[in-house]
């Protein structure tokens, strides 16, 4: 879904430890269980089993999903979430 609606990296200047499509899937996550960024950076240290099915090399921080958050543009959960609907 995330891949659909974003590019992988916001830069070619990116770290490339992340990418966006991994970011939104982790917002996404957040909401749905209604958690704090404290609390999902804590779910994904914990759940190894949810780290790994989203691809990730690392826990990325509270700061950095938090900055991630006030730059998406606000369409874009709602196109990632008509993505999934139109794929399933």
């Amino acid at each position: 879904m995330g891949r659909a609606v974003l590019p992988p990296y916001r830069t070619p200047f990116s770290t490339h430890e992340f990418s966006q499509p991994q970011f939104l899937a982790i917002l996404c996550m957040r909401r749905y269980k209604d958690l704090t960024f404290c609390a999902i950076e804590v779910s994904l240290m914990k759940r190894r089993e949810l780290y790994r099915a989203l691809g990730l090399r690392g826990v990325p921080n509270l700061t950095t999903l938090y900055r991630f958050l006030r730059r998406l543009e606000k369409p874009t959960p709602d196109r990632a979430t008509g993505e999934t609907v139109r794929r399933l």
